[in-house]
């Protein structure tokens, strides 16, 4: 026996996705498992480099970033 696994971003494709599979000749069982999504927020699990630069972005100010037209145009994007 061998199994197939789709993934889908759209959860309201559920119920037509599992009809039509059910349908297929020779399918057994259809199954639907939802998972929480692997971005949970963490952090712990970034390489150093990406940390360092989330906490350069998180200390600039308002301010600053009205004083420098670069950064002012990046934010603005």
């Amino acid at each position: 026996m061998s199994e197939i696994i789709v993934t889908v971003n759209d959860n309201s494709l559920l119920p037509v996705l599992e009809k039509a599979i059910s349908l297929l000749r020779g399918v057994v069982k259809v199954s639907v498992r939802t998972e929480k999504s692997k971005n949970d927020g963490r952090t712990d699990r970034l390489p150093e480099d990406i940390k360092s630069l989330m906490g350069v972005a998180s200390s600039i100010s308002q301010e600053q970033i009205e004083s420098d037209e670069r950064l002012k145009y990046l934010m603005e994007k």
